[in-house]
């Protein structure tokens, strides 16, 4: 489901249970009712275009991780993830609210939780991971977080919109869609004690479909170029992952570490 490769794998109950805790259930499926909930999500995205039809935002995350995919529908969906700009969030919370919305009561230093028609909706202020943000990798660099902001300062005017059977949904363009993923796994890991399969799946096709090596300066400044090497020599080779020239060598043992820490830490 990754790559749109043929396998022959044999689906155990093992393998099952796994796929259940790292909640890439979607991945191993070939029926239509297990996908059930992934159809409802996308549509829930879809929805979304249609609600802010006059005010910019843009979806990350769900969705802009599936299109990667060489079938959307197979990636594993949960809530559905979004941002709009300082100005316009109490704009965004009022369309909501007016749509249909409810709010759950639950707040994130980060986000807001809405739900509608069995979907968790987060109306995000700020992405996960950035320097010394809310909820945000914690260094002691002076620079780091003032380059990271600036890279995604212009995140929602560079968003595209992708047509799907189930409507419009707006996705972050490629270049930060890979950085949203960076540090989304990066906090992750430092701060929350891990990342699951699911994210690195995520990682993988992505980087099956763009050529890392054209960002390789900008993710050089802010000190993520070699962690995404990193990443991407994990899913080479445990993933199935076509070879990227610009990964070079990494030591075995410490790709062995890594899947270890990843499957350790589940969803």
């Amino acid at each position: 489901k990754l790559f749109n490769k043929p396998t022959s794998l044999s689906i155990t109950d093992s393998i099952k249970a796994e796929a259940q805790a790292q909640a890439v259930s979607t991945l191993i499926a070939s029926d239509y009712k297990t996908l059930g909930k992934n159809i409802r999500v996308i549509n829930a995205h879809a929805d979304l275009t249609e609600v802010f039809d006059d005010i910019p935002f843009t979806s990350f995350k769900g969705y802009a991780s599936a299109c990667y995919y060489p079938q959307p529908i197979y990636r594993p969906m949960g809530d559905v993830d979004f941002i709009v700009s300082p100005e316009n969030y109490d704009p965004a919370v009022e369309k909501l609210i007016n749509a249909g919305y409810t709010r759950t009561g639950s707040e994130h230093e980060r986000h807001e939780v809405f739900r509608k028609d069995k979907v968790t909706f987060e109306l995000h202020s700020e992405i996960k991971g950035i320097p010394n943000g809310a909820d945000g990798i914690i260094t002691d660099s002076a620079t780091a977080e003032e380059k990271v902001r600036a890279l995604l300062s212009d995140l929602i005017q560079t968003v595209r919109t992708v047509e799907t059977q189930q409507g419009k949904i707006v996705i972050p363009d490629d270049f930060h869609h890979g950085l949203i993923m960076l540090l989304h796994v990066a906090g992750h890991m430092i701060n929350d004690g891990g990342v699951g399969l699911r994210h690195l799946c995520d990682w993988a096709v992505y980087i099956n479909r763009v050529d890392l090596e054209q960002y390789r300066g900008q993710l050089e400044d802010i000190g993520l170029w070699t962690f995404a090497c990193q990443l991407t020599a994990v899913c080479v080779r445990y993933l199935g992952l076509p070879e990227r020239p610009w990964v070079g060598a990494w030591d075995e043992k410490f790709l062995s570490a890594f899947i270890d820490d990843v499957l350790a830490a589940g969803n």
